[in-house]
């Protein structure tokens, strides 16, 4: 069958599945860097767009015109960027963990470019982000995206020209939990430096003599590099904590934007 026998709406459907689909794969950090456009991504679009379509997608009851079918591709990239955003707020959580015990290390100095966004990380906070691609992959974090994409068409068809005004909420209120989770990712060694910290304070207050500023700064970094390595069994917890709040992040969020 050629494509002029197509039933009439299949194109319009399609390009709205593949709309969707590369709003999600472009906006994801775990599908590639943001800095650049690939050509395995772009045929990764295709291929995930053409199999959901053809699994659970049906042509457009209507030809849309020009100017609708525009709001319609909009509302689709809208969409697609909010299930991304579930993947950037975990990890966000990720990255602030990092970012906190880097500062209370003393390593904010010691900045690393980093090739996915081009900005300034530090070693530690790329240090757990390798550890939080690495469980993602593991635990199959990659499907449970792919699978609430493959919901959210269920939930959210295509065609309607409508958009949910719950969308800025589901998202902003994946913040907290994710901010929390970060927190708790980084609390035993944050809370080991905070003793280190009174410690030194005391030392300053027993002996005046002793150089404070130089004793604190060695005695932080070599404790908090210690303590990198001594509860780096304690992340394995944190992290199941942090995909499970994904998981849920992105259920809410499809549930949230079909029931307004």
């Amino acid at each position: 069958m050629s494509v002029l026998d197509l039933p009439p709406g299949t194109i319009e459907a399609a390009g709205l599945y593949g709309a969707r689909c590369g709003a999600l794969i472009v906006g994801a950090p775990l599908f590639g860097a943001p800095t650049g456009f690939m050509t395995w991504r772009a045929a990764f679009i295709s291929l995930v767009a053409v199999g959901l379509y053809a699994a659970q997608g049906t042509p457009l009851a209507t030809q849309p015109g020009p100017l609708e079918y525009a709001l319609l591709m909009l509302r689709e990239v809208a969409l697609g960027l909010v299930l991304s955003f579930a993947l950037h707020g975990a990890l966000l959580a990720v990255r602030a963990a990092g970012e906190l015990i880097t500062q209370e290390i003393g390593l904010g100095y010691a900045g690393l470019v980093d090739p996915m966004s081009g900005s300034s990380t530090s070693s530690v906070t790329l240090l757990h982000e390798i550890f939080f691609y690495l469980g993602l992959f593991l635990t199959d974090g990659h499907h449970a995206l792919l699978r609430a994409l493959a919901v959210s068409f269920e939930g959210l068809p295509v065609g309607d020209v409508s958009f949910a005004r719950g969308a800025a909420d589901a998202a902003v209120a994946l913040l907290g939990p994710m901010l929390a989770a970060g927190i708790a990712f980084a609390a035993p060694i944050l809370g080991l430096l905070f003793s280190t910290s009174m410690l030194v304070a005391l030392l300053g207050r027993a002996v005046p003599q002793l150089n404070v500023l130089e004793i604190g700064f060695t005695l932080r970094t070599t404790i908090g590099l210690l303590a990198l390595f001594l509860f780096a069994p304690a992340m394995a917890p944190a992290l199941n904590g942090i995909y499970l709040a994904l998981q849920d992040g992105l259920a809410s969020s499809i549930h949230t934007l079909a029931t307004t």
